[in-house]
């Protein structure tokens, strides 16, 4: 008993179906076993003469190999006989797009047949029109109908208007044949959009006598998705300038010890600390420190500050160096740090996209003091230190025994006359009557 051809698992040999030929008038032939039929585009070994007794609820039954097998009968196509010959040919349809972006720079340079302007990235300038090119390549083995464009999606980014949605490609695409279109993208805003397509197309089944299996249902065949990718240049660049909270000695990767102000000791050295971030969308080369001057209590630049270089930053990433500044040394106003960083962009060859950008002016301020000794108060009087006494010399006056009792003349714990106390006592206790005076002349005119 045969197996219905729509029960097989594909892959078989010719072992598990007895394959005959049956020609008109004469007995079957077999077919010699171990040829091997395969589905889709893996090629059959050898060219065979095969056929089978088919029935009438085989009349719907195709087959598909990777390439024509012939088979020869002299009675030709006969599915109410019982002698019956088909030839096994490939339907294999295929359909590839090579979705492309215009590099030319300007749309009237963007033919669409010259294929040195076109490339799967491009480099853009926001809200510019993007010119995009679809190839369509039948690579199948069956003329394709009605190709157009599927689906076309833009990602991480916005347009105004999308004309290559639904655009037709061509109405016939012969097997082997190209045909491509060009469409346009316009005002095109965002950081790295991608556009994506994808093509459809519909073919024409062969004489159905030739009993072919689709491999593709009736709404046709599509083509891979393809992509082309766009850059909108947006680069970007900034600094962060930090002094030591202790002057100097601070650890370089300790957030915590970096201040944008820092009061000091006066002649203290001052450690500062840049941090360069790339906050664009594109490499930065170069990086390196394009200002740097000291303003307020000191003034002038410092060749350390001004050599420090950070090299290539990708976007998003950061990097830091210090240096230092010696002997700060004016007490009248702070001294202030301030720099600013350049980068040169690139593209994502590596190529330089424009020219150098600059960052923001950062700045961070020391103020620094000085340490002031408290005035010493030197006693007057024969007790004061390092007055002459007997031992001083033959000539050293005698000290007088009443000096240091209370109420004599002299205080020398402090060193002020008792008379000088007595004058501004009495002094204080007239300017008293006189107010008192007033005060009750005041009461009786009341």
């Amino acid at each position: 008993m045969i197996t219905p051809i729509d029960a097989l698992e594909w892959g078989f040999t010719a072992s598990e179906i007895a394959w005959t030929l049956r020609p008109a008038g004469g007995g079957s032939q077999s077919l010699g076993a171990g040829t091997v039929l395969k589905e889709g585009r893996e090629t059959v070994p050898t060219t065979s003469r095969m056929s089978r007794t088919l029935t009438a609820g085989d009349d719907n039954a195709r087959l598909s190999f990777g390439v024509p097998v012939p088979v020869e009968s002299p009675n030709g196509m006969d599915f109410s006989g019982t002698v019956t010959t088909v030839i096994l040919r490939v339907v294999d349809p295929g359909l590839e797009l090579v979705k492309e972006v215009c590099v030319a720079g300007s749309e009237a340079a963007c033919d669409v047949a010259d294929d040195a302007v076109w490339s799967s990235r491009a480099v853009v300038d926001a809200g510019a029109d993007v010119i995009w090119r679809l190839t369509a390549t039948n690579t199948g083995t069956i003329a394709l109908n009605d190709v157009c464009v599927a689906a076309d999606v833009l990602t991480d980014g916005i347009a105004a208007d999308n004309t290559c949605a639904g655009a037709a490609v061509a109405a016939t695409l012969l097997p082997g044949s190209s045909a491509a279109i060009r469409c346009t993208t316009s005002s095109l805003t965002g950081d790295r959009p991608a556009n994506y397509a994808k093509l459809t197309s519909s073919f024409t089944d062969p004489d159905p006598r030739q009993r072919l299996i689709e491999r593709y249902g009736s709404d046709g065949v599509e083509s891979n998705v393809s992509r082309a990718d766009v850059l909108i240049p947006a680069p970007a660049l900034a600094l962060v300038k930090q002094v030591c909270e202790t002057g100097a000695g601070c650890d370089a990767t300790d957030d915590a010890q970096w201040v944008d102000h820092a009061t000091l000791p006066l002649g203290s050295d001052a450690q500062w600390r840049l941090t360069v971030t790339n906050t664009g969308n594109v490499p930065l080369a170069d990086v390196a420190v394009s200002l740097e001057e000291l303003s307020g209590g000191m003034t002038g630049t410092s060749a350390e500050c001004s050599a420090l270089t950070f090299g290539t930053l990708a976007a998003g990433q950061s990097a830091s160096a210090e240096c230092t500044t010696t002997g700060i040394a004016d007490t009248s106003q702070d001294t202030v740090n301030t720099a600013a960083v350049t980068g040169q962009p690139l593209d994502d060859d590596g190529q330089p996209l424009g020219s150098a950008i600059g960052s923001q002016r950062a700045r961070a301020a020391v103020t620094t003091f000085a340490f002031i000794q408290a005035p010493i108060v030197t006693p007057t009087g024969p007790d004061a230190a390092g007055a002459p006494d007997s031992a001083d010399g033959p000539d050293a006056p005698a000290a007088s025994p009443a000096a240091n009792r209370p109420g004599s003349g002299d205080l020398a714990q402090t060193g002020l006359d008792i008379g000088l106390l007595s004058g501004a006592t009495l002094a204080l206790l007239a300017v008293g009557g006189c107010l008192l005076a007033l005060f009750r002349k005041r009461r009786v005119r009341v």
